[in-house]
């Protein structure tokens, strides 16, 4: 998510599952926002930039360009990585089922029945992870995670590690998600809760994950992302 109010020359950025819906859920007009979505040139960018006005860009990439143009203080929502990893996991598993059962009962009754058995659960999160696995290159296998496969998984908006795009924005502001209420409450708003997943499933995903085959590649993959958020505490 991205959300900037250019007046009050302040910059939000965070990533998905740390708490951009309920931040969403209150801003007023006075701030220009994104969710999920690639950000727009005609949008954010369009007067700098006439020719490419209807250009889409990644948040990342729009990052660096807002902050040159706008000067923003810029406060970064953080939250503790394997936590929203396995909610990021739910994310995407919930989604491929509103596909698969577009009938809401029909989804309930198939989700309720992942949920409540943790060896079929581990089973399909096994199994995703084989159908989205991939060769890396030299580059990543070296400087980003070090490991000879990765799976499509690991690049999704909701649980692909970002920590690092944040250590490089100068004199960022640092919020936990656990501080988000205290946060939006500073910009004058009322907190609020969207988005939030019940704790039967976050904790059926947690176990699951744990139990799947390639738990070890995922503690690979999360480690940097550990240590990134360690150093912000």
């Amino acid at each position: 998510m991205l959300a900037l109010n250019e007046d009050k020359k302040h910059l939000i950025f965070s990533v998905g599952k740390t708490g951009s819906s309920s931040i969403q859920k209150v801003l007023d007009s006075t701030w220009l926002s994104v969710g999920e979505s690639n950000i727009k040139y005609s949008e954010w960018i369009q007067p700098y930039h006439h020719d490419d006005a209807e250009r889409k860009m990644q948040q990342y990439e729009a990052l660096d360009e807002i902050m040159f143009i706008y000067n923003p203080k810029v406060t970064c929502i953080i939250r503790e990585p394997w936590k929203r990893f396995v909610s990021g996991t739910k994310e995407i598993l919930q989604d491929y089922c509103y596909l698969l059962y577009k009938d809401h009962d029909q989804f309930e009754e198939n989700w309720n029945r992942m949920m409540d058995n943790p060896a079929v659960l581990a089973e399909i999160l096994s199994r995703v992870f084989y159908i989205t696995e991939f060769d890396t290159d030299e580059h990543y296998r070296k400087h980003t995670f070090n490991w000879h496969r990765s799976f499509s998984i690991f690049h999704n908006y909701h649980t692909k590690n970002w920590l690092h795009k944040v250590k490089q924005i100068p004199n960022a502001n640092i919020i936990s998600i656990n501080e988000l209420d205290n946060f939006i409450a500073s910009l004058g708003y009322t907190p609020v809760r969207e988005n939030v997943s019940s704790k039967r499933d976050i904790d059926a995903i947690d176990t699951a994950l744990k139990n799947c085959n390639v738990y070890h590649i995922i503690e690979n993959y999360l480690k940097p992302e550990l240590q990134l958020y360690e150093s912000f505490n």
